[in-house]
């Protein structure tokens, strides 16, 4: 993964609830937007930022609101990097099944971590794994038609 040089950052503790955390992900998303942003980038960067923050309120903290989370964004202009902690005890994100398997497709549940995976560059789990580290890379430029390789 390249190195950037960050030239925002946002670090905060919002209370563990559901209505912190989407004010806290429209915060963030208005701040990544100035930095001239795809939208599918926004897309894929939104939805993990709202999977992170709510199973950190749901799963990490239990619903309580007298809990915390802690939240790091830094941001360049070609990446993100998020740290999101919560107060739980943690689990391992290797013990949590597929929800593609067969017997998990109609479950309500489930599908956080497959799409934190998929839409973000690089998810990692700390310590006991309270603590997701998110890194989404910019999309590179589309070419224009005038400057395509082999024309």
């Amino acid at each position: 993964m390249a190195s950037h040089t960050w030239v925002e950052t946002i670090d905060v503790r919002i209370p563990s609830t559901r209505e912190a955390a989407h004010e806290l992900i429209d915060r963030c998303m208005a701040t990544v937007e100035q930095y001239d942003w795809k939208n599918h980038d926004l897309f894929d960067l939104r939805l993990a930022l709202e999977e992170a923050l709510i199973n950190a309120v749901v799963h990490g903290n239990g619903d309580d609101p007298s809990k915390s989370i802690s939240f790091q964004m830094q941001i360049s202009r070609t990446a993100v990097r998020v740290v999101i902690a919560d107060q739980g005890q943690g689990f391992d994100p290797e013990r949590v099944p597929d929800p593609r398997c067969e017997e998990l497709l109609l479950c309500e549940h489930g599908r956080g971590l497959l799409l934190m995976r998929e839409l973000m560059t690089d998810v990692t789990f700390e310590g006991t794994g309270n603590c997701v580290v998110m890194v989404k890379e910019k999309s590179s430029p589309s070419p224009s038609p005038d400057n395509r390789a082999g024309q």
